[in-house]
């Protein structure tokens, strides 16, 4: 029994200490959580609510009042944000002006076009005449077999002219010229007669397209047909022929015309009698005699070299 007395007091002693710690901690405790309210600092983080800011005078006046006032000012720190909100709208009204300059770019883009197609007139040829013969494919000599010479004779006769070059220094500037164009017929020789072939190449020719070449290479321009190139130089004779005259000639189609229309070939005299010129399929570039039949269609003579 006096042992089961001892614990029984012992118990009690227990629990009063045991209560008179809690009484004590739980003032503690009260006390300090009323302090911590007296600063908005630490009212905020109880309340887990944001630090205000406070005015320094403020913070002079009584501490229970502190929050309330606090509170209060936070929406009037608030109302100057918005006045930078109504800027954004004034940014996005310069932001059409300054795009405003790019709807003239469509018309810039157009105006490049007619640029583009200015340089069309060089496709013009230089001859505005044309760059066909007027009149149509017509064979001078017609049905006549022997109209030139044979390869023999034109070796010979090549073979004279590139002498002549070799000796013309002390020529005349005409000679010179002459013999430089019959030279530069020799390379042509058999190539091909095509009716209206385009100036400028060299594949085939025509009777005017011939001369106006050779003509080009002495920097002498000639019109492209036979019958404009009939109009330029001076009249000659026929029986005051010298290298590099122009002679005009009519075909059998043509024989009872009068005028520019009388004219269907032309060709260039080569001297000693001979003419060089380019006709007929067949035959093309080559070296005929100026005799017979040739001589019986010559209309005139003119003389461009000088």
């Amino acid at each position: 029994m006096k042992k089961i007395r001892i614990m029984i007091v012992t118990i009690g002693l227990s629990l009063s200490i045991l209560i008179v710690v809690s009484v004590f901690s739980s003032k503690h405790f009260w006390k300090s959580t009323e302090e911590a309210a007296t600063t908005p600092y630490q009212a905020s983080v109880m309340n887990n609510a944001p630090v205000p800011s406070v005015h320094p005078a403020e913070s002079q006046g009584v501490e229970g009042k502190v929050n309330p006032q606090v509170i209060q000012k936070e929406p009037q720190e608030m109302k100057p944000v918005t006045p930078a909100v109504t800027t954004a709208p004034q940014v996005q009204q310069v932001a059409p002006q300054a795009q405003a300059p790019q709807k003239s770019l469509p018309i810039a883009t157009i105006a490049p076009p007619p640029n583009k197609e200015e340089p069309t007139p060089i496709a013009e040829t230089p001859e505005p005449s044309g760059t066909v013969p007027s009149t149509t494919n017509e064979d001078p000599l017609s049905g006549e077999t022997h109209v030139n010479l044979d390869q023999k004779q034109i070796k010979e006769v090549v073979a004279a002219w590139n002498q002549a070059v070799k000796d013309s220094n002390s020529m005349p500037p005409w000679q010179q010229k002459a013999d430089n164009m019959l030279v530069a017929a020799s390379n042509y020789l058999g190539t091909p007669y095509v009716f209206g072939s385009k100036v400028g190449q060299t594949a085939s020719f025509d009777c005017s397209s011939f001369t106006k070449f050779l003509f080009a290479q002495e920097h002498i321009k000639l019109p492209r047909s036979s019958r404009e190139q009939s109009l330029l130089g001076t009249d000659v004779p026929l029986s005051d022929l010298r290298q590099g005259d122009l002679i005009f000639f009519t075909t059998p189609a043509r024989s009872k015309k009068e005028g520019l229309d009388h004219i269907g070939h032309v060709a260039i005299y080569a001297g000693d009698g001979l003419i060089v010129h380019t006709f007929r399929p067949g035959i093309g570039v080559t070296i005929s005699e100026l005799n017979g039949s040739w001589k019986k269609r010559v209309v005139e003579v003119r003389r461009v070299l000088v």
